[in-house]
């Protein structure tokens, strides 16, 4: 069955014969290494796996981020580092440990790691403290030029702009920033929102048998949907308007930008009959193109119509008033569906979810 993890000891591991020890072995040079020394067995030998005494958790910037064992009551930093595989940018280590009936921090260069000493309970973590001056970028769509680029820290959107070799069909006033806080940020809020979702569906009160088996069914529907959502990736998409000074917007670390081919197509989808591309008609409002694709679907929610401008901008639209949103080459119109529920909170929550999503990941997603 091996040794049992957390209370036997892989460091201190000993071999009886005739009641009397012949040998100890330490594990950790065969598990990191593949090294151990050869031992001839003879009958009647015992492996005595002693009690696990010593530990210490290790984390940060290293290739073996474990608990490790240690083989004395102290060891030095530096003897730890033979073991947990430090990142070359490693410079320097936070010990947080137990003193006089309280937790105590300190901090320390690499240069310390030799004298500075860990006990039994410490938490080591290796830090890489340096100031990176430099930031990566990628870039997709029409232009001509390389994929990726980097560039100073401090260097703005408008800077890389001017030096990008667009093509006739470059379509600059749409160029999209696409950023990785952004996208994490707007995952926290959806999963903010789906967590107070589950919370109304499981305090939903019933007053008949009957209704309880509708909730029922609804709750299982609505975990469906929760589960669903939770493994969409919002973009994570910087609208830029045409009023926006671009000089003012510093790239970030993994920031994607994005030069979009000049389109003279419509997209239609989500609750439509026939979702479609359309070609662009300057004299079509939102409901014209709708109609196109054979019109609202049963399961419309014709409150909830979104136009997604070609730079990411969204308007919403109430079908069948008079104060359609101009509709441009390059949009998209996105017809979200009604939730069927009793529960006026749940429906709420639903519907700004799937907006959300919508708008976030440009994704159209069915509740039920």
């Amino acid at each position: 069955g091996g040794i049992i993890s957390g209370s036997g000891s892989f460091r201190d591991i000993s071999i009886l014969r005739n009641k009397q020890v012949i040998k100890n072995t330490d594990l950790y040079s065969f598990l990191l290494s593949g090294e151990i020394d050869s031992f001839q067995f003879q009958n009647g030998d015992v492996i005595l796996v002693n009690p696990l005494r010593d530990t210490i958790e290790v984390s940060g910037d290293v290739g073996r981020a474990y608990i490790f064992e240690l083989l004395n009551n102290y060891e030095s930093v530096q003897s730890i580092m033979n073991f947990i595989v430090p990142k070359a940018t490693v410079n320097s280590f936070i010990l947080t440990f137990w003193e006089d009936g309280q937790e105590t921090t300190k901090q320390y260069t690499l240069e310390n790691a030799n004298t500075i000493m860990v006990k039994n309970g410490t938490r080591l973590k290796f830090l890489s403290n340096y100031y990176v001056n430099s930031v990566e970028i990628s870039l997709e769509g029409e232009y001509r030029g390389p994929q990726s680029m980097t560039v100073e820290k401090g260097t703005t959107l408008f800077d890389v702009l001017e030096k990008v070799d667009f093509t006739p069909l470059s379509e600059i006033r749409n160029v999209r920033l696409y950023r990785k806080s952004v996208a994490n940020i707007q995952k926290q809020l959806i999963e903010t929102m789906l967590q107070d979702l589950e919370a109304r569906t499981f305090t939903s009160d019933s007053s008949t048998v009957e209704e309880a088996s509708i909730r029922n069914k609804e709750s299982s529907m609505i975990l469906n949907f929760v589960e669903r959502v939770r493994k969409i990736e919002p973009l994570g998409q910087v609208i830029l308007s045409q009023e926006d000074n671009l000089d003012k917007i510093y790239l970030e670390y993994g920031d994607k930008i994005v030069i979009p081919k000049r389109s003279n197509v419509v997209i239609v989808q989500g609750e439509v009959n026939i979702p479609n591309a359309l070609a662009y008609r300057e004299e079509y409002d939102i409901d014209d193109y709708v109609n196109t694709c054979g019109g609202y679907g049963d399961r419309a929610n014709t409150e909830k119509v979104l136009l997604i401008r070609g730079n990411g901008e969204v308007v919403q639209y109430v079908s069948g008033t008079s104060n359609s949103p101009k509709v441009n080459s390059g949009d998209s119109i996105l017809v979200l569906g009604k939730v069927d529920s009793k529960n006026i909170l749940i429906t709420s929550s639903i519907t700004q979810i799937l907006y959300q999503i919508a708008v976030g990941a440009a994704v159209v997603l069915k509740a039920f």
